[in-house]
């Protein structure tokens, strides 16, 4: 988990979906939701001390990276849904 600040406000952050069974500490990283992290808890944290900005996805991984675009993104949108738009 990491957070950017600026001045007193909550400028960017980040957290990863760890994997703990992963073969690269790099390249090895999952879609949110398939790690341990508890996502949702700590977005719910962030944004209850008034956090309102936007969400980034990145990932790295070569096991996603191997499949085509299309499978990424609908996967990308499943789990966000799951984490972050449901109640």
């Amino acid at each position: 988990v990491w957070w950017q600040f600026s001045g007193r406000n909550a400028a960017g952050g980040g957290w990863l979906s760890v994997i703990l069974s992963r073969e690269d500490i790099l390249t090895d990283r999952g879609v949110m939701g398939e790690g341990c992290v508890d996502l949702k808890g700590i977005d719910d944290m962030v944004m209850g001390v008034g956090f309102e900005g936007m969400r980034e996805v990145e990932i790295f991984s070569r096991k996603w990276w191997g499949r085509g675009p299309d499978e990424l993104m609908d996967e990308i949108l499943r789990t966000y849904g799951e984490i972050y738009l449901s109640k």
